[in-house]
């Protein structure tokens, strides 16, 4: 999704962001921030790692088996945490609790899912509805905190909807499959959005601090969840975006980045829900339940990630090349090969795929099923330099 470069810079950042709020938590003697801020900081770490390893191999298909077991995991740890939540601070019956998540909670979600189905179209039905959603729960949060209607929990929410706008305005920094060329006003939309929902999460919790009183602890851990979330954010979605998949699997990519982003958006209530606190004796059961689950989606997604590594660079080695399936381009015929020029055993049409670049270096355009050795979308040829971007 973004360049890069400027993703290993946004993580970097936001690792050294997190090592001096450490600093400012040994200043201020918080014991519990400072373990916070090394978790934080351990998260990013294997999120460069990861990375890294992802730049040497070449090519990471990750999430395939998992996508479904991982979106089922995510679903259940979501009713167990914001129940636990909801019900320990406000004492809701069955019918408000539901109201109260289906209305604040789940349109954060939602709104990020209905962007990501939208193949990072703004101007489509489904980048409207979603922007729309965090919208309005971003204004429905406000209300709540600016007039005092409820709790500490709507404060934490509102730094939840924060983080969300951060994560929509990402998605709309690069549409999928446009070249670098066309995203003047798409760049700064989202540029713009990001900024907004940055400024916006910061009155949210400043306004909520300053009347409460000055705790410096909650607020340094949101600000370390944020970063930390923005920066394991935008790596792995650079990271789905250099998947290259068949032609038809389209609903097993929304798959995969929906039960992604969802996961993060869990991983981050959990760590605001535990830095503040919102458990009884009653719901312990269940929040170790929520977090052991957390913990296990969490090391799947790695484990994933390894284990593609791994087989990759296995059948990489044993084939010389790898094999891909994909569909011809002429005839949409289903079939497998390996890297090189072939022809279609159907259409006798000639299929160009290299293995080693499975995008066009230039504008980053698919190369599954090319018929030729220049790129449809800006002309590049395959065997000159790519070249240097503006």
């Amino acid at each position: 999704m973004i360049d890069r470069t400027i993703t290993l810079r946004l993580m970097f950042a936001a690792l050294a962001a997190t090592a001096l709020l450490g600093v400012a938590a040994i200043l201020a003697e918080n014991e519990g921030v400072l373990w916070q801020m090394f978790g934080t900081a351990v998260s990013v770490a294997v999120t460069c790692g990861l990375l890294a390893c992802w730049s040497l191999l070449g090519l990471l298909r990750a999430f395939r088996s998992s996508a479904y077991l991982l979106s089922i995991v995510t679903l259940i740890n979501l009713l167990l945490v914001n129940a636990m939540v909801w019900e320990d601070q406000f004492g809701l019956d069955v019918l408000e609790l539901l109201v109260s998540l289906a209305v604040i909670d789940y349109m954060l979600p939602a709104a990020v899912i209905a962007l990501v189905l939208s193949e990072f179209e703004w101007g489509t039905r489904a980048g409207w509805t979603g922007f729309g959603a965090t919208a309005a729960a971003t204004l429905l949060i406000c209300t709540e905190v600016w007039f005092s209607f409820s709790g500490e929990m709507l404060a934490v929410s509102g730094a939840a909807t924060g983080t969300a706008g951060w994560l929509a305005a990402l998605v709309l920094l690069q549409p999928h499959g446009q070249p670098q060329a066309r995203l003047g006003w798409r760049k700064w939309a989202g540029l713009s959005f990001a900024g907004a929902f940055g400024m916006l999460w910061i009155v949210i919790n400043m306004t909520w601090h300053l009347r409460t009183g000055w705790e410096p602890g909650p607020l340094l851990m949101d600000i370390a969840t944020a970063l930390g979330t923005l920066a394991i954010a935008s790596a792995i979605s650079e990271l789905l975006q250099s998947l290259a998949m068949p032609l038809k699997a389209r609903w097993l990519r929304r798959a995969v980045i929906i039960c992604t982003w969802a996961t993060l958006l869990v991983i981050a209530s959990q760590v605001i829900s535990e830095t503040h606190n919102h458990r009884v004796a009653v719901f312990d059961f269940m929040y170790r339940l929520s977090m052991a689950m957390g913990i296990v989606t969490l090391c799947g997604i790695i484990s994933c990630l390894c284990l593609t590594a791994i087989s990759t660079a296995l059948r990489r080695g044993r084939t010389g090349s790898g094999l891909l399936r994909f569909n011809c381009p002429v005839c949409n015929a289903r079939q497998t090969m390996a890297s090189g020029k072939h022809t279609c055993p159907h259409c006798q049409s000639m299929i160009h795929f290299d293995y080693e670049v499975t995008r066009c270096q230039a504008c980053r355009y698919p190369r599954t099923g090319w018929t030729s050795d220049t790129c449809p979308e800006c002309g590049w040829v395959i065997e000159a330099p790519p070249p240097t971007p503006a």
